[in-house]
């Protein structure tokens, strides 16, 4: 049985905020302790470290800021997943127990579990959401990705093979990393402010003698439909409803964007009306409707 949309969301919620709360929470408790706790506040090594654990506590902030959207397909799995990678990270970097991780006489370790935990997160986003374009220059969230993957690469190559010397990772590699989040942020706010919701409407007509056969045939194919439409990335809700008195049948549909509400014209489940037709059923042309308003109550 599927997963129900409103669990998924649940638990989303209640896991982004509760790894949220303990990594801030790790990263205040050192950061006191650092910054208050030694002459002369953060030397090179601290600010390394710090620049590190907090470039994940941005990611994972900025990349929820959405989050009571109900999930697509992926959106828990990897939220579990970068989560996950962020306190490897923090453990290996000393912040969730002092006494454990790589020490400051290992700090290249340390650089190279922060930059392979980068890598892991950008390849896995990479996979889990495809780019419509692959070409890099029309695919902003693509490009920063990869160029990510890149500079971690070259960090950690760095520290692995000079491991005493790691001013090129504090001067050159993590502020690159840094600007790389920023324009990601930056993206990612844009596109929050892009997209209207989306209403679909598909409209048919029938027989007023056929409309218990049209049911009984949307009942049939619901369970198949359904599986379907889970697949689909942007999809809010679905709702499939049969006016007896005006003989009429509606498949209304919210997506998150006109691109995503597209997807429906692919769909083979969508496309096989065949079915439908034989009963009598007489469809209309679909129409995708940005919305100018909405109320929530």
């Amino acid at each position: 049985m599927p997963i129900d949309t409103e669990m998924k969301k649940a638990f989303r919620q209640m896991w982004v905020g509760g790894a949220l709360g303990v990594y801030f929470t790790a990263v205040a408790r050192n950061l006191l302790t650092d910054v208050f706790g030694q002459p002369g506040g953060l030397d090179e090594p601290h600010i390394i470290r710090y620049g590190y654990v907090l470039w994940f506590l941005v990611y994972f902030f900025v990349t929820n800021l959405r989050i009571t959207r109900p999930p697509d397909r992926w959106d828990v799995t990897f939220d579990v997943f970068q989560a996950v990678i962020g306190f490897l990270v923090a453990f290996a970097l000393g912040f969730l127990d002092r006494q454990e991780g790589f020490s400051f006489a290992h700090q290249a370790n340390a650089v190279i579990a922060s930059d392979l935990g980068i890598i892991g997160i950008a390849g896995v986003a990479i996979v889990l959401f495809p780019s419509r374009d692959l070409k890099l220059r029309r695919d902003v969230k693509l490009l920063l990705r990869v160029l990510a993957i890149v500079v971690a690469i070259v960090s950690a190559s760095a520290a692995f093979y000079y491991p005493y010397d790691l001013t090129a990772n504090a001067r050159l590699s993590l502020p690159a990393l840094w600007i790389l989040l920023v324009l990601f942020v930056w993206n990612r706010m844009k596109a929050m402010q892009v997209q209207p919701v989306v209403v679909r409407l598909s409209r048919g007509t029938f027989s007023p003698d056929k409309a218990t056969a049209v049911k009984d045939k949307l009942n049939e194919a619901g369970p198949v439909l359904e599986a379907a439409l889970r697949q689909l990335r942007g999809l809010v809700h679905y709702y499939v409803a049969v006016d007896d008195e005006a003989s009429t049948i509606v498949n209304v549909s919210v997506w998150t964007g006109v691109t995503e509400a597209q997807q429906m014209d692919m769909l083979a489940t969508m496309l096989a009306q065949g079915a439908f037709e034989k009963l009598g059923v007489t469809f209309d042309p679909i129409r995708n409707y940005p919305t100018v308003w909405t109320v929530t109550p």
